[in-house]
């Protein structure tokens, strides 16, 4: 009897045994974009438990394993494009287990992409959407121009990561997208019978009358959009005008350098004029939302009261998604795609990889996974991904789309030029505190000019079809 026991008690260890799956853990290493306190961890890895997946996650700020000193360096003003160029071709000779890695926002400077494929560091993806049926759930949870945008010299390296473009903010996938709204009962009072355009000084007086009769009333919301933004410029590297000095003029299809973009000088200096009188422009608690000049996204329920400006204003070069990447030497990418397969195909999972937002339940616009399948997120409801498809379709193509652009004979003299236009013009600082001037008298002691012209002469090939 003790023996028949015994066989049963041992059956049943055998059997439990069996049923949990051996777990994999993958590694993913992140530089900007990360939201994994321990406690999102766990969340993660005990659902990923819970399905029996066999997946396990580790996440490592790649912050914390690049030497880099608090207290004498600023993240903000530092180019870390380098440090991590150094930090992977080691990481690669050392065969550090490194699997996932979020390659598009090294230290805000999307042209480092570019250097990572140079340098044989990431995996092509292409034969995974094509062969694989994991790679084809990542590849069909988007719509196709967003992984087209991303390529680089015709080859894919990147998974779509965190959500970051044009619907951000918006109430509705179809809301309207203008650069600049004016209130209509002003231009009405005032009588304004000039065309409408984006740049700012044409609006000089209309404004400094407005803030002459109404001291108490808000010109600007969201100023800050004049550095990052403006229509016709689209940024040679990134999404923003802050990322590089260098964006495409798309009305002349050539390559400049920012301070010769007339218009958005004009705006700026009118804005830095404005500000200067002392006339109220900034609210700094974002509380007085009733400004005449408003820099934001526009809701249909603004529609009755604003004219907009520039709608649909951005041109599509890169669009601006986080991009996951598979190391080249990573020895589970059969695994990790796997990974990525059940990631973009489980909303739970993928609900779990969104931060948190303000209100209990909710999430954020952004994270790693499917955004079309979270729910409980501040993105559009309406947005799907045949919505978002759409979306793109009503925006204009860059004349770079498609194009990338070669940094690698200047790799060293880039690095210096980020370092000094982080420091000189960022988002970071007050749009009414840049001084161009200064700006310039710095810039023009670097290869600037002489990389402007080349990165043109690209330009000319590519749009010549040589």
């Amino acid at each position: 009897m003790k023996r028949i026991c015994l066989i049963i008690m041992c059956l049943v260890l055998l059997s439990t045994g069996c049923s949990e799956q051996k777990s994999t853990t993958l590694n993913i290493y992140y530089m900007i974009g990360g939201y994994f306190r321990k406690e999102e961890t766990a969340e993660i890895n005990a659902y990923l438990k819970k399905i029996n997946s066999g997946y396990q996650i580790n996440f490592v700020n790649m912050i914390n394993t690049i030497p880099y000193d608090n207290e004498t360096e600023n993240i903000v003003y530092t180019s870390m494009s380098q440090r991590i160029l150094e930090y992977l071709k080691e990481a690669r000779e050392q065969h550090l287990e490194i699997d996932i890695l979020n390659a598009n926002q090294l230290g805000s400077m999307d042209f480092s992409r570019t250097y990572l494929v140079d340098e044989g560091l990431l995996t092509e993806l292409d034969p995974y959407f094509k062969n694989t049926e994991s790679g084809k759930i990542v590849y069909n949870a988007y719509p196709e121009i967003i992984f087209d945008s991303q390529k680089i010299d015709g080859k894919s390296y990147f998974v779509p990561g965190s959500l970051f473009d044009l619907v951000e903010t918006k109430s509705s996938c179809f809301d309207k997208v203008a650069y600049m709204a004016i209130k209509k009962d002003y231009l009405d009072q005032a009588q304004f019978d000039q065309p409408l355009g984006y740049n700012l000084s044409q609006y000089n007086d209309f404004l400094r009358k407005i803030g002459m009769q109404d001291e108490t009333q808000l010109l600007f919301y969201n100023s800050f959009r004049i550095m990052n933004n403006f229509p016709g410029l689209t940024p040679v590297c990134g999404s923003s005008l802050r990322v590089s000095p260098f964006v495409i003029d798309e009305k002349t299809q050539t390559v400049k350098i920012l301070y010769e973009c007339e218009d958005w000088l004009d705006s700026l200096n009118t804005f830095q004029g404005i500000f200067q009188d002392d006339y109220y422009v900034y609210d700094s608690d974002y509380i007085d939302m009733n400004a005449v000049v408003w820099y934001d996204y526009v809701n249909d329920e603004e529609e009755n009261d604003r004219i907009y400006i520039a709608e649909n204003y951005n041109y599509i070069n890169v669009i601006p998604y986080w991009g996951l990447a598979i190391p080249s030497w990573c020895d589970k990418k059969d695994e990790v795609m796997d990974f990525f397969g059940l990631l973009y195909s489980d909303p739970e999972l993928s609900r779990l990889f969104f931060p948190d937002a303000l209100n209990p339940g909710e999430k954020m616009f952004f994270g790693y996974g499917n955004p079309y399948i979270v729910e409980g997120s501040t993105l559009p409801k309406d947005l799907t991904k045949e919505n978002h498809q759409k979306f793109y379709e009503s925006l204009n193509k860059s004349c770079a789309y498609g194009f990338t652009f070669d940094f690698s004979e200047y790799f060293d003299e880039m690095q210096d030029l980020v370092v000094k236009h982080n420091e000189y013009y960022t988002f970071y600082n007050d749009t009414s505190f840049i001084d161009m001037e200064k700006y310039k008298e710095v810039m023009k002691d670097t290869r600037i000019e002489e990389i402007r012209d080349d990165l043109n002469a690209q330009l000319q090939r590519y749009l010549k079809g040589d």
